[in-house]
């Protein structure tokens, strides 16, 4: 399967998500110690992954979320 298909930029996405969410957890848990961890549901997952997609597919990311 071609790596530019919808369907592998969306599972890329959530893949991406769930690092970020793994190692914002995993980096809280250093500051705050282990009684403080947010753990971070499929749901968040989902929720991070669609705002990477939507980066993605914004054809003026560039003008849209970098600030001058």
């Amino acid at each position: 399967m071609p790596d530019d298909t919808p369907f592998h930029l969306r599972a890329e996405c959530l893949s991406m998500a769930h690092r970020i969410l793994s190692e914002r957890m995993h980096m809280s848990k250093e500051v705050l110690g282990n009684e403080n961890i947010k753990f971070f549901s499929t749901e968040n997952v989902l929720e991070e992954g669609a705002k990477l997609y939507k980066f993605i597919c914004d054809k003026d990311a560039a003008k849209n979320y970098l600030k001058s």
